[in-house]
C-alpha cells in the first residue's frame, strides 16, 4: 500500500501520533458494536444507511491501523539506528 502520510519527524512525535492512533481506533471500534446507530437528528439508520456508515467506519479504522503500524515500524527503525 501506498503511504499517503508523512513519517514523524521524531520519535517523540511517532509516539504522540500512535498513541492518538490507538484512540482513534479504539473509538471506532466502540462504535461499530452500536447496531442502534442513528443519525445526526438522532433518527436511527435504516438498514441501507447503517451498512453504507458500517462501511465506511470499517475503512477509516483500517486505515489508522494502517498508519499505526507504519509509525510503530518507523520507530522500531530509528530505534536499531542508534
Amino acid at each position: 500500500m501506498e503511504q499517503i502520510f508523512a513519517d514523524p519527524v521524531s520519535v517523540g512525535e511517532g509516539e504522540q501520533r500512535s498513541t492518538a492512533l490507538l484512540k482513534e481506533i479504539e473509538t471506532i471500534q466502540v462504535q461499530l458494536g452500536d447496531h442502534n446507530r442513528t443519525n445526526t437528528d438522532g433518527v436511527r439508520l435504516t438498514q441501507g444507511e447503517y451498512w453504507e456508515w458500517r462501511k465506511k467506519a470499517n475503512r477509516a479504522r483500517m486505515m489508522k491501523l494502517w498508519e499505526y503500524r507504519q509509525i510503530k515500524a518507523w520507530m522500531k527503525n530509528k530505534a536499531r539506528e542508534k
